[in-house]
């Protein structure tokens, strides 16, 4: 029976929330962020889910971040749940009297929890939302929860702007931070609003570019690129990279000098985006027989990022820099081999996949986690067609490496510890005793047995001759021709060996032909028909065995495959054979695998 965890620790405490130690890595926190999410899943437990990921979102900036709890700011215990959710064509802007927080239901913000003082919950629940506002909006000085208070009741007594249109929502958070010396709860209050942008707040990524430099010059704070890091995700998304450096540096130069740490766990946060951004403009450009000197500068833009981070690892505990340049050469890699990898069977289906990669690499980690959740039930609802879709090619390599990673990076997917290497080895004998008792059916038995063993060995003998006959014949030729000899008797002998010696290569070539041709043609035991044989042998009677055997064990595919072909030196059967042989290239049943694993 799962433990129901402690909700009375939210918000104000995720650590404990989490059963986790003041200094844990990221690596504890997904683990404790995955068990609680596979127990409380959005579909079932949506308001649980809600809390679980605001949790994990608070205590993953501590840990990046390193400030733990030096700028949680204290708060009454009288606090008002002000919910601004959007519902189009809702007249509901009203306050209720209940036990309940008071809900206060607008047409952008996003929820969040206000601290106000008692008699502002007092007057909340008597008041109306329009007096409440022009009182706030007349008093000076204000002081930044004054601007909050602003912020949220601006959804409700001011109409939706036109798209493209800064809200007034966002307008208010912004002037306090222009004017207030402590804007932390502004600053925190607008980060949570990037993260649910509305989709049409920018016209085009120039808008957005735009208006990226003027947050610059308003969030001075060393906040800049955490709070900013969706709108920067969006950029690259839309615009072509050219735009986002451009930015990027302008922003950089406005900044003149933002916090050192603050700057390279951003670049970290955006370093693979960045490289699939540069890899996808080359491969359309070379696709089209275009080449652009401006890629070799990209590229050297994006190393001398990496050499900056590179310099300043001290600054970047929670992070190893071996692992994300490995992430980012996987996605190198993976561009080089994309379009072999797209021009297979299943064209369209491969192509889900790609846009999947795409969609987690180019968003940020919240919505990319969503969007690899719901990817991951219809992988487990369409296994079949995807089993029958990843053959095992040298071009799906490159592809798997990245889907592998792109699966145990995303937090939801994490799964539990390790596999213990004696229950691992446990395993790998069980799966091959499976193996073992499976009967192969007497017809797949009759289509996979060799030849006899004497025409075997005659063709392997035979089949060089088949390559000796010109030779011979030619050599023949120029001894008879040029050598000279005293007598005829001599010249006589001579003919008569090589006429004997050249009918002897021609009836030897003859034989070649006459065994190799039926083998070739319906009966090779080393080609084709046996291969589709013992494949479909594989995919119908131990693929779903392997299946279930890497879902079970949460190791790195390649340390299975390791582990199970040294415990099968022990098990020198046919079936174990033909498990490995197709097992170690089964793309498909890996990509099923680790979705079962991730979402049992």
């Amino acid at each position: 029976m799962p433990e129901t965890p402690n909700w009375n620790l939210l918000p104000g405490n995720p650590l404990k929330f989490f059963q986790l130690q003041r200094g844990c890595d990221q690596r504890a926190l997904k683990r404790a962020y995955g068990k609680l999410i596979r127990q409380f899943k959005p579909e079932r437990f949506p308001e649980e889910f809600k809390k679980i990921r605001a949790a994990y979102e608070q205590l993953q900036q501590e840990i990046e971040y390193g400030y733990w709890e030096d700028e949680q700011e204290t708060t009454p215990d009288d606090e008002i749940a002000i919910d601004a959710k959007s519902e189009s064509g809702s007249d509901e802007n009203s306050v209720e009297n209940n036990d309940e927080p008071i809900i206060i239901q607008g047409p952008v913000s996003a929820p969040m929890n206000v601290s106000v003082e008692s008699s502002w919950k007092t007057r909340l629940e008597k008041e109306q939302p329009e007096d409440l506002y022009a009182e706030l909006e007349a008093k000076t000085p204000k002081q930044p929860d004054d601007f909050l208070k602003l912020a949220i009741l601006s959804d409700v007594v001011i109409d939706q702007p036109e798209p493209g249109e800064p809200p007034q929502f966002e307008t208010w958070l912004l002037r306090g931070i222009e004017q207030a010396t402590e804007p932390h709860i502004l600053i925190q209050a607008l980060s949570n609003y990037f993260e649910q942008l509305p989709e049409d707040r920018f016209i085009d990524e120039s808008h957005l570019a735009q208006y990226l430099l003027q947050l610059a010059e308003i969030i001075t704070t060393h906040r800049f690129f955490r709070v900013t890091l969706p709108l920067w995700f969006e950029l690259l998304r839309e615009a072509s990279f050219e735009t986002f450096q451009e930015t990027l540096d302008r922003c950089e130069v406005i900044l003149f000098d933002p916090n050192e740490q603050e700057k390279l766990i951003f670049y970290v946060q955006m370093l693979n985006a960045m490289q699939w951004k540069i890899d996808e403009a080359r491969r359309i450009a070379y696709s089209h027989g275009l080449y652009q000197p401006e890629f070799d500068e990209l590229t050297d833009w994006l190393e001398m990022k990496k050499e900056y981070l590179e310099s300043h690892y001290e600054l970047l505990p929670f992070y190893s820099l071996d692992n994300i340049f490995d992430e980012a050469d996987l996605i190198r890699l993976y561009h080089n081999s994309l379009g072999r990898f797209l021009n297979q069977d299943h064209t369209i289906l491969r192509r889900r996949f790609h846009e999947m990669l795409r969609d987690y690499i180019l968003n940020t980690p919240e919505i990319a986690q969503e969007k690899l959740i719901q990817f991951q039930l219809s992988v487990l609802q369409d296994d079949s067609e995807i089993l029958d879709c990843f053959s095992s090619t040298l071009d799906e390599k490159n592809f798997l490496n990245l889907w592998t990673w792109m699966v145990n990076d995303c937090p939801a997917m994490h799964t539990e510890a390790e596999t213990e290497p004696e229950k691992m080895k446990a395993n790998a004998i069980q799966l091959l005793r499976q193996c073992y008792r499976v009967e192969i059916p007497e017809e797949a038995n009759q289509q996979s047995v060799s030849l006899p063993k004497i025409r075997r060995t005659l063709r392997k003998l035979i089949t060089p001759v088949t390559f000796l006959v010109p030779l011979i014949g030619g050599f023949s030729y120029l001894w008879v021709t040029y050598v000279p000899y005293e007598t005829e008797i001599e010249r006589s002998e001579f003919f008569f060996k090589f006429y004997f010696i050249l009918a002897v290569s021609i009836v030897c070539a003859m034989m070649g032909y006459l065994i190799q041709e039926p083998i070739t043609d319906s009966e090779e035991p080393d080609g084709k028909k046996k291969h589709s044989d013992q494949r479909h042998l594989y995919q119908q009677l131990l693929q779903p065995l392997w299946i279930n055997f890497l879902a079970n064990n949460h190791w790195q595919y390649e340390s299975v495959m390791q582990i199970v072909k040294m415990e099968a030196k022990n098990w020198p059967y046919k079936n174990i054979t033909i498990l490995l042989n197709y097992a170690v290239r089964d793309t498909g049943a890996l990509i099923v695998a680790l979705a079962r694993r991730s979402l049992p």
